[in-house]
């Protein structure tokens, strides 16, 4: 633990009693008596400081742990910014000397957030009638969490939430009323094989690289979070992780077990030293999904790399290729196993940017560039759709959530600057396409099936965004999107109508 070096020697009795002795052989007994007290008395002082600034440290920690498990912010601008702050706070926790002066474990910090969020969304059919095309309401989440370190090779963490839609209760009196529930509740054993590593068992958000294939989705109320465990440290110069998660469990009417499981390793290095962040990326990703319809053993290889220089300048790429089989099938139907094609199932994205850090509002601007496979044919006995598996689609691929990183192409232009340190502004526009027109076009909203041989332009997003922090722990955003349909969707469902989104969110963390 971090602690103040502040007069050191004269923290020890030892010390008092040395010089205790040095005095009297010096000076008269009325000035050793004098000097002693005078001594005792700033060391009395000096001992009170210190241990109140322990208990501020020890405050101040458990909050930094607690703030570098949440998701960075997908976009390069707040990236940056979070990333930088975390750095800068490490190495002045680092630099703090090391000397014990205080309290014993356990040491408990405890802390919450409070996040509405208030939704309009039209037009969601396209004039279709094939969905539902409007809905509104307001979604609340409420979060506390209490942390307790044991000693330093053991630590709990515990997190229930409540999330709910405004109005859903009959009554709040009866028993309509929703329950919460646990969201994290883990143990980290630490220093099991050097003083790096940790071992971290029970339900635990996971986010990994820019969370286009794993994440904690913090955009939707619930959030996710997985049940399994994962182990966390250094070997050489790589950070490493590797983790084992259970999906699901389901008993069967005949009793017989299945689940889907979820694991892989992660690998983070950061191979250019003078580069103001960069990071290589290298996943091996496991999905075994035992589900008796749409089951799956899905393999997923890829790579990422993301660098931005002290001049300002950005640039991301990340490619995934995915490997196995699946079945399909419908019920009453036959099912049928379905090859996934190493070198034919694939994803990637190339992102270039620059933000005039120096200059007024920091304006920034980046280009981005999708392409995620789609099925080709879906009755040829492979599956060559590219599997989003656990994403952030929402940071990724639009405002409106139109689409997954699979069977798509899509282009972005997104600008972003930043009025003060309080106020960041955002505004994107998106062109999808449809990778393969056979196969649907899915996102966390839209479903639009596939139809061979129409169009393959789905549409064009206009996004805007608004960002405020006026206080610590205190946010509040807004933002909306207008999705523009392209010919595919009038070829498949037969309208066009514009779709819009609305949000307003207001969040507390404390």
């Amino acid at each position: 633990m971090l602690r103040r070096m502040v007069a050191a020697p004269l923290l020890r009795l030892g010390s008092v009693s040395v010089l205790c002795a040095w005095v009297a052989a010096q000076e008269p007994t009325t000035d050793v008596r004098q000097e002693l007290q005078r001594v005792l008395e700033e060391v009395r002082s000096l001992r009170s400081e210190m241990e109140r600034k322990d208990r501020r440290i020890d405050e101040l920690e458990g909050r930094f742990r607690e703030l570098e498990q949440r998701p960075v912010p997908s976009s390069a601008p707040e990236q940056e910014s979070v990333e930088k702050a975390l750095e800068e706070l490490r190495a002045q926790l680092a630099a703090m000397p090391q000397v014990k002066t205080a309290a014993p474990f356990p040491k408990v910090t405890l802390g919450g957030q409070l996040r509405w969020r208030a939704e309009s969304r039209n037009g969601y059919d396209f004039g279709s009638g094939t969905a539902i095309p409007s809905n509104h309401f307001v979604e609340q989440r409420a979060r506390l969490h209490a942390d307790v370190d044991f000693s330093e090779l053991l630590r709990a963490f515990v997190q229930i939430q409540d999330t709910r839609l405004w109005g859903e209760e009959v009554n709040t009196v009866d028993d309509s009323a929703d329950g919460g529930d646990f969201h994290q509740a883990f143990l980290d054993f630490k220093k099991l094989f050097d003083a790096e590593d940790t071992l971290r068992i029970g339900r635990q958000e996971i986010s990994y690289g820019a969370q286009r294939l794993v994440s904690a989705l913090e955009w939707t109320n619930q959030a996710r979070a997985f049940d399994g465990a994962r182990w966390m440290g250094e070997l050489g110069a790589a950070h490493a992780e590797v983790f084992a998660t259970q999906l699901a469990t389901a008993r069967d009417a005949a009793g017989d077990v299945s689940g889907s499981e979820f694991g892989g390793t992660y690998w983070t290095l950061h191979p250019i030293e003078d580069a103001k962040k960069d990071a290589l990326d290298l996943y091996l990703l496991y999905l075994h999904d035992a589900e008796r319809y749409q089951g799956q053993e899905r393999g997923t290889a890829g790579a990422r790399y993301e660098i931005l220089t002290k001049g300002g300048l950005y640039f991301e790429a990340e490619g995934a290729l995915q490997f196995g089989n699946a079945t399909t099938g419908t019920a009453g139907a036959p099912e049928r196993s379905l090859d996934i094609p190493f070198g034919e199932v694939f994803a990637y994205v190339v992102r270039a940017g620059y933000r005039m850090d120096e200059a007024d509002w920091k304006p920034g601007i980046t280009f981005e560039w999708n392409h995620a496979s789609g099925d080709e044919d879906p009755a040829d006995g492979t599956n060559e759709r590219f599997n989003t598996l656990f994403p952030l689609a929402h940071a990724h691929n639009g405002m409106i959530d139109l689409t997954f990183w699979e069977n798509t192409r899509n282009a972005a232009l997104r600008f972003n600057a930043s009025p003060s340190d309080q106020l960041d502004l955002f505004l994107d526009g998106w062109w999808f396409w449809v990778d393969e027109d056979a196969d649907a076009v899915r996102g966390p909203n839209f479903n639009i099936p596939g139809l061979a041989g129409s169009a393959n332009f789905v549409g064009t997003e206009i996004d805007a965004l608004a960002r405020w922090r006026p206080t610590a722990g205190l946010s509040l955003e807004a933002g909306y999107a207008v999705l523009f349909p392209g010919e595919h969707v009038k070829d498949v469902l037969g309208d066009d109508e514009l779709a819009h989104f609305v949000y307003v969110m207001l969040g507390l963390k404390f």
